[in-house]
């Protein structure tokens, strides 16, 4: 089995089933497959507006690129890919394609209008940067500001499924507030993310003993959230993002150097060699298994209404059957003509309708084979019309068959190593 069978059989699932009760879990689906089928190494920065992400990242690429303001600006994805030189494409709806070298187009098409709303012409946002860090088939995603539009904060939730690390940036002025508790749990945990690292900023902006106040705070916070990083990367950084821009910007090394930023910049770069050595299938597949354990109960629970409203049409034509049957001595000829008979069309649909339920789920359930999300919860209704019991373990998943198709991270293994110097 490879990724490439599995996404298929997730979006034949999409295709035909009815999501209408649950539009996020077919959005998450999607979500799942777009992740599955990039080349690239997608990094996620989000969190609340005016939390200092752009800035964080500008300080992060070493240019002012980004729309940096006081209030919410970022409305649309803005994907940082590499470039020979900095410009900007913005994709329509329409079909048409606007580019410009600079940034320039972000202020006009990518930031929150009077209303704060965002353009509904824009399809995509893509900004090119010739920053070294992202030949090594690297994407950044600047994510909108969280906690301000709903629409703002369902976008932001998809996106963070397609990314293979997410960086969420904390206010030190008022570190994990309880939405970011809510959030962690919500928005990553309970939807399998756990490549997560913190990033502190505002630190700078304390007195000496609020700061140390804090430090005991984020120690604690990394601590009691088990992140799947490679061994020996902490999942919690200090950068006081505006200084480390400044710093950058001047060529100044060793106040760039305590802002924080070259230790973080150096976690990337080591989280990025680590993975390089793993096939796609081996990085991104446990994320997978949280949403097709999901795709899996939902099959279950609608494999279940589906058997009773078969049981329910089938009982309702064996109770027409027992009723002529009764008849027979009166109208002999007639009740012949009607046994010879096919079933009723509704009952021909409700049994068509279970057979592709029972199909769909066949064949989702050998990918979640060994995993703790083998085992679903909601039970299987005994039907009397069920002629087969659907098969639980219809195949193992063996690694060894996995996709190990030539990974675009390769060229981190011969990369330099980086100084892993620790300021968080």
């Amino acid at each position: 089995m490879n990724l490439d069978n599995l996404t298929i059989c997730l979006r034949s699932i999409v295709d035909s089933m009815d999501f209408e009760q649950d539009e996020q879990l077919s959005s998450d689906i999607l979500s799942i497959c777009e992740y599955l089928e990039s080349p690239y190494f997608r990094v996620a920065v989000f969190g609340p507006f005016n939390h200092g992400k752009s800035t964080l990242l500008n300080a992060l690429l070493g240019t002012r690129a980004l729309p940096i303001d006081i209030i919410p600006t970022t409305g649309a994805v803005i994907s940082i890919k590499h470039g020979v030189e900095l410009s900007t494409s913005i994709n329509l709806r329409d079909g048409n394609q606007v580019s410009e070298r600079g940034t320039d187009l972000l202020r006009r098409f990518a930031i929150l209008d009077g209303d704060r709303r965002m353009r509904d012409d824009v399809l995509s946002v893509e900004m090119f940067c010739p920053h070294p860090l992202l030949e090594r088939a690297l994407e950044i995603l600047d994510l909108p500001g969280t906690n301000d539009r709903e629409e703002q904060d369902a976008l932001v939730r998809s996106q963070l499924l397609k990314a293979d690390l997410v960086i969420q940036v904390l206010d030190a002025r008022k570190l994990m507030t309880l939405g970011e508790r809510e959030g962690l749990r919500d928005w990553l945990l309970d939807r399998g993310i756990e490549t997560v690292i913190f990033v502190i900023n505002f630190l700078n902006l304390l007195e000496q003993q609020e700061q140390q106040e804090v430090r005991n705070r984020a120690r604690y916070i990394a601590e009691s959230f088990r992140a799947n990083l490679p061994p020996g990367i902490s999942n919690m950084y200090r950068v006081d993002a505006l200084p480390a821009l400044r710093a950058k910007l001047k060529g100044d090394t060793a106040e760039a150097h305590n802002s924080g930023i070259f230790a973080f910049e150096s976690a990337i770069q080591s989280i990025l060699e680590s993975w390089a050595s793993q096939t796609f299938q081996d990085l991104r597949f446990p994320r997978v298994l949280s949403v097709i354990s999901q795709v899996k109960q939902t099959l279950y629970l609608k494999i279940q209404a589906a058997q009773t409203e078969l049981q329910i049409a089938s009982d309702s034509h064996n109770e027409t059957v027992r009723s002529r049957q009764q008849s027979e001595r009166k109208i002999k000829q007639s009740f012949k003509a009607f046994q010879k008979h096919q079933e009723p069309h509704d009952v021909l649909i409700k049994r068509g309708q279970l057979e592709m339920l029972q199909n769909l789920l066949s064949n989702l359930e050998p990918w979640l084979v060994g995993s703790k999300y083998e085992t679903v919860t909601v039970p299987i209704r005994n039907s009397k019309v069920q002629k087969e019991k659907i098969s639980e373990n219809s195949s193992t998943i063996s690694k060894t068959t996995r996709n190990s198709s030539k990974n675009p991270f390769d060229v981190f293994r011969t990369s330099k190593s980086v100084d892993k110097s620790k300021d968080g």
